[in-house]
């Protein structure tokens, strides 16, 4: 009599149960508009998914009623989001840039990963590229694990255009990527090693 289809699909069986599986969880990007805020200067507080965001910021005031910018005047602005459990990720996105007048600079989590529509970075100053004052664009980093993220919307001193950049949304991912394992269970792999010691008998008696 031949065993060796039914050991094999056993044996198989038994591999199959006693390799964990592994994979990666990774959260998406929740994002949000500043209707939350308030105030000249303007700040707030919120949640996004499990994440408390408190939003603080100096030389600012609200534009519309989902975005602020900074004041019409030449003073650079402070802005500082402060998270209660570390971030991987980090987005914004801004309009009504104004170049070379008006720009982002001086981030605590570096260069932005990412810049889209006319946004350019210049010597470490995200600025628009094109002309007038109707820049858009968002930044984005990638990455991180920080608790908070703070900026400089800054701009040139003898400016006589009144420049005023909008911040008008961000977002956030707060789950890096993990790797995620599920244990062997300790009868698989007796059962394996069962089966292998067993098949010199099995064939011994037939």
């Amino acid at each position: 009599m031949n065993f060796a289809p039914t050991m094999l699909r056993a044996i198989f069986i038994a591999i199959c149960l006693s390799i964990g599986s592994i994979g990666t969880v990774s959260a998406a990007l929740i994002t949000s508009d500043f209707a939350f805020g308030s105030g000249t200067p303007f700040s707030g507080t919120t949640t996004l998914g499990d994440v408390e965001v408190t939003l603080t910021t100096s030389n600012t005031q609200p534009f519309g009623a989902t975005s602020f910018r900074d004041l019409l005047n030449t003073d650079p602005a402070f802005v500082a989001f402060s998270f209660d459990k570390p971030i991987s990720e980090f987005f914004l996105s801004i309009s009504f840039v104004l170049p070379p007048d008006e720009f982002l600079t001086d981030f605590n989590i570096g260069d932005p990963t990412t810049l889209t529509g006319d946004l350019v970075n210049i010597g470490g100053q995200i600025t628009s590229s094109v002309p007038g004052d109707r820049g858009d664009g968002t930044l984005s980093w990638t990455g991180l694990d920080t608790m908070i993220v703070s900026f400089t919307i800054g701009n040139i001193p003898t400016s006589t255009r009144a420049p005023a950049l909008a911040v008008d949304e961000f977002g956030i991912d707060a789950a890096p990527e993990v790797e995620v394992s599920v244990p062997t269970a300790p009868t698989s792999a007796m059962l394996l090693a069962g089966l292998l010691f067993g098949i010199p008998a099995i064939r011994k008696r037939i």
